[in-house]
């Protein structure tokens, strides 16, 4: 499903950010605490990554609970690229 395909493609977008960005940049003075902003939202995210991956394992039919959750995680997730957009990437540059 597409619910699924959100999930797996969040979970290989944050593995990659973390080896490509996060890890090599968070020892950087002026980026430090940009990193571990963005790698404490990473976690929450994929906390309810998880938890939704195992909720949709058990279903055939996207009840609307689970569909807000999924709406919250987006919601998260825009947040958080937003942030990297406005603050983190042009520190990077």
């Amino acid at each position: 499903s597409m619910a699924r395909g959100f999930l797996e493609a969040l979970i290989q977008h944050t593995l990659a950010e973390k080896k490509a960005i996060y890890v090599p940049l968070e020892n950087h003075e002026e980026l430090h605490f940009n990193i571990l902003e963005a790698e404490v939202e990473h976690g929450n995210i994929l906390k309810k990554v998880k938890a939704l991956k195992t909720r949709l394992t058990r279903i055939k039919v996207l009840k609307d609970d689970l569909a807000a959750e999924l709406k919250v995680l987006a919601e998260m997730v825009r947040h958080h690229l937003m942030e990297e957009e406005s603050e983190l990437l042009p520190k990077i540059k």
